[in-house]
């Protein structure tokens, strides 16, 4: 079973951020492992 991590992300930001086509959970997911933001895209 997967863990629900929590990356602090409203729905309403989520839903804003997606519309401009960026997955906001992936890159928070990304930072969490200590990967720069600027190097996922």
């Amino acid at each position: 079973m997967s863990e629900i991590e929590d990356y602090g992300v409203t729905v309403e930001e989520y839903l804003f951020v997606l519309a401009a086509g960026i997955d906001i959970l992936e890159l928070r997911s990304l930072e969490a492992r200590g990967i720069p933001t600027n190097l996922a895209s």
